[in-house]
């Protein structure tokens, strides 16, 4: 099927081939999204006695976990204009997380409507400059950060809570996940 070249079709008709392709995949991610979601409220992932929804979704079925994190990351921003553009096809997954995470970068409507016409790396300038946090806000989250470890009286159990800014807050989560 791949090494097949079909030499009777013109550049154009292989292009609307692909738009029509993408556009379905695109319809099929809205549904998968759906289900993710429903599986999230039902946490099947700590039912089935994974850590967190992308680990159980990267090893249950065999994705990266850069992609289980993007699936988790669109099914939990539940942003009905993304949802919309999805079923219908009019925009891909790729697309839909990007626009998805300048919204949750804090951007205002007009700059999250301006987004749309923008290339991915576009929109993902956009987010960074959204991201972007003034050196005293630094300082504060750095001062309130804590991590409380409490051991039980025969340490075979530990309870630990606290609050880490982001960048610790990952070093932790990829620790305790390797």
């Amino acid at each position: 099927m791949f090494g097949d070249q079909d030499l009777g079709r013109s550049i154009d008709e292989l292009e609307q081939e692909f738009v029509r392709l993408t556009a379905a995949m695109s319809r099929l991610e809205a549904l998968r999204l759906h289900t993710i979601r429903e599986l999230d409220v039902a946490q099947v992932a700590t039912a089935d006695g994974a850590r967190t929804m992308v680990e159980w979704l990267a090893g249950r079925f065999d994705l990266e976990a850069d992609t289980a994190r993007t699936l988790v990351e669109l099914a939990r921003a539940h942003d009905e204009e993304i949802e919309v553009l999805l079923e219908s096809g009019d925009v891909t997954v790729d697309r839909a997380a990007a626009v998805a995470r300048l919204i949750a970068a804090g951007a205002d409507q007009s700059i999250v409507d301006r987004s749309w016409s923008h290339d991915l790396a576009g929109v993902r300038r956009m987010t960074a400059s959204h991201r972007r946090i003034s050196s005293s806000h630094e300082t504060d989250t750095f001062n309130d950060r804590f991590l409380h470890l409490q051991p039980s009286l025969d340490e075979s159990s530990w309870k630990l809570w606290g609050q880490l800014a982001g960048a610790d807050g990952r070093i932790l989560e990829k620790a305790v996940q390797t």
